[in-house]
């Protein structure tokens, strides 16, 4: 398989559709839409000369702003086409599933963290010493500053991954 040149990003382009990525070939329609755009917006609008105009006399010779219109249509189309890859892109994305059941946040997705026993094990041994006692007042953001860092002290050497 080549890699680079012009057969290059095809060969990337039909990997991506053969293995169903449909949110990088709609991001990759969008781009390619939005350079076009951008080359064609500069041929729409220019400066055009009305009147009667000679190298001689140029008294009779006015610049005007003028839309061209075929480069304009062709605008138009890459616009319309554009809207329609950032709603497919919107319905992709809505449909979109993260591989996570709960949001990790949730009481569910910590009782589910906490039936695993190596999980258990490394949670407990990271609050522990850090309770909130009569004696001291601790605020829950120092509370919190400990927590966060004797996680980080303990799951440093540790790998996260889902499935």
């Amino acid at each position: 398989m080549r890699t680079g040149g012009l057969a290059g990003s095809f060969n990337g382009l039909c990997m991506i559709w053969r293995h169903g990525d449909t949110l990088s070939v709609l991001s990759d329609a969008l781009v390619i839409a939005a350079v076009l755009l951008v080359a064609i917006a500069g041929k729409t609008v220019g400066l055009k000369l009305r009147g009667t105009c000679t190298s001689i006399n140029m008294s009779t010779c006015f610049v005007t702003v003028a839309a061209f219109s075929q480069p304009a249509r062709v605008a138009e189309a890459l616009l319309s086409l554009l809207m329609v890859i950032i709603l497919a892109l919107g319905f992709v994305l809505g449909n979109w599933r993260t591989g996570i059941a709960a949001h990790p946040s949730s009481l569910a997705s910590l009782g589910v963290l906490m039936q695993i026993p190596e999980t258990r094990q490394m949670l407990t041994q990271a609050c522990r010493g850090i309770e909130m006692t009569e004696g001291r007042k601790s605020s829950k953001s120092s509370m919190d500053g400990q927590l966060a860092e004797r996680f980080r002290r303990e799951c440093s050497g540790i790998r996260f991954r889902l499935g």
